[in-house]
Order: C-alpha cells, then structure tokens, then sequence
C-alpha cells in the first residue's frame, strides 16, 4: 500500500484526532485543516481543529473556523495527530510541538521543500502550490462529499497560496481544483483582500 493509502486507512480507521496547523495561519492552513476536518466529521469522526494563534480577521469567514481550539482548551489529546502546512513540529507553536509525544501516530501533510519529513506517514509535494491540493486528493480517495463549505476552504487556500493564481507556483493542476471547487459550491465572493 502506498504512504498515501495508508493515510487514508489511517484516517478512515481513527475514531477521533486532532488536525492543527501552523502558528500565525494563513489561508492555506486554515482552509486545509478545516476542509479535512468537515470531511472527517461527514463520516461521524470527532476531528478537533487546535491553532495556536486567532484566526485573521480577513479569514473568519472559513466554515467551522468557530470551531478551532486553542492548544490550551485540548484536555486529552487524542491518539491521531495530523498536521497541515507544517514544515516540522515547531511551527505549530510551542504547546502543540510538544505533542509528539504524547500520540500514538503523526500524519504530516505538506507542500514545503523544507518539510522535515516528521510523521509516522508523510504526504510532502513540494510541487504542489498548496497543501490544500494534497487535503483535496486525499479527500479524492475517502468516501466523502465535497460540500460547499469544504470547496470554499480548499479554494480560499489555493488562492492565498497563489496569490490569487498570479505566483510561479499557479499550475494548470491548481487551476483545474479552483474550478472543481467553484463547481462544487466554493463561495468565491467570500474572500476578501
């Protein structure tokens, strides 16, 4: 089975986890994080979504961003921990890197060449311009729905990722998720500069 595979095993196979992304967020890993985090919960999964600093104001309109914790507000950590958009623990702030401990298993999902590589399963595309293309694949392989909300998430991610598709790192790839994503419901006019 590929690293892949195992990951959506993995994810299918937990009851509950913890997704969090990097510290200071920006679109990407909010839009990511939450877009696994709905999908997760379609399946009747308890995914808790933990950043250590506030959501932007310019990002408050992401479904379920109500829904993220502080790490200080996790009384157990649950035995799955998955992190977006991190090149390596530190970066999800200093309470949250010190949970690598305390979990059972580690899903690092990733679009940075500096990534470390430091899950137990590890899905890191330097090519591509967003972690929200390799939540979106993954969610390919899962037996979940699309939902509006999760399509808005992943957009708003590759569009700051990209900033606004004008970056080097725009493909035809991204190109063709933006719009499957504004086919599947994506609310475009939400974003705001």
């Amino acid at each position: 089975m590929s690293e892949v595979g195992r990951i959506v095993a993995t994810l299918m196979q937990a009851r509950e986890m913890a997704i969090v992304s990097h510290a200071t967020p920006d679109g990407d890993c909010l839009g990511s994080m939450l877009a696994l985090a709905l999908a997760l919960k379609q399946q009747g999964k308890r995914a808790i979504s933990v950043n250590a600093d506030p959501v932007p104001e310019t990002l408050q309109f992401l479904p379920g961003q109500a829904d993220i914790v502080s790490p200080d507000r996790v009384t157990r950590i649950p035995p799955l921990l998955v992190v977006v958009d991190s090149t390596d623990m530190e970066r999800a702030g200093p309470v949250i890197s010190t949970w690598d401990r305390q979990v059972e298993m580690i899903i690092n999902i990733d679009h940075h060449v500096s990534n470390s590589f430091f899950g137990h399963l590890n899905m890191v595309d330097s090519s591509a311009a967003a972690t929200a293309e390799l939540i979106y694949a993954l969610l390919q392989r899962m037996p979940v729905r699309i939902t509006p909300e999760i399509a808005t998430c992943l957009y708003t991610a590759l569009i700051t990722d990209t900033g606004s598709f004008q970056y080097e790192n725009c493909t035809a790839t991204t190109l063709r998720l933006a719009a499957d994503l504004l086919e599947q419901g994506a609310k475009a006019q939400l974003m705001r500069e």
